[in-house]
């Protein structure tokens, strides 16, 4: 009977590893890439992201001001910024790769991000997280669905080390550029 149970187990645990192969997350890789890249100006880490990516992704500089994915709020405080969005617009992603300018307070810089970050910003049904994460003076910030199915290739991307904290949830407001 133990032997039964055992192979039945490991049957399950099987059928499960093969059927993640389909679906995975996209925040984690995006994150990696920031963490082993946070060095580098914003341009070359959204570069390494680009090119380390399984999925069609394009990267443009952005300004100061109202940003796709924040919630009718000016983003400011920084000195450079780029997004990553998905090329053909077929996955509700968005990222913001920022370096911080020397005269605004960091901790409320990122409040903010946390606060605006809209998961819904897309508009559709899509059950999106949002990952903020800050190493030195360089933030990132990940508007990403929880599952995305590649459409090129059909390869799981994986999303092991981002903890949960890093999901962001709460509408108070915090201003850091009083």
């Amino acid at each position: 009977m133990k032997k039964i149970i055992a192979l039945l187990l490991c049957m399950v645990l099987a059928f499960t590893l093969a059927s993640c192969g389909k679906y995975g997350e996209i925040g984690g890789p995006v994150v990696m890439e920031f963490r082993d890249n946070a060095d580098e100006s914003v341009e070359d880490i959204a570069d390494a992201v680009v090119e380390n990516s399984d999925l069609s992704l394009l990267t443009a500089p952005v300004d100061e001001g109202l940003l796709e994915g924040f919630s009718n709020m000016p983003i400011n405080g920084f000195e450079n910024g780029v997004m990553i969005s998905s090329a053909d617009h077929s996955i509700p992603f968005i990222s913001y790769i920022f370096e911080m300018s020397d005269s605004v307070d960091q901790n409320m810089f990122v409040a903010n991000l946390k606060t605006y970050a809209d998961p819904n910003f897309s508009g559709d049904e899509t059950e999106n997280k949002v990952i903020v994460e800050q190493k030195g003076d360089k933030v990132i910030v990940v508007i990403t669905p929880d599952k995305v199915e590649d459409k090129k290739d059909s390869e799981t991307i994986s999303d092991t080390d981002v903890e949960d904290e890093m999901v962001i949830q709460g509408d108070e407001f915090v201003d850091a550029f009083e």
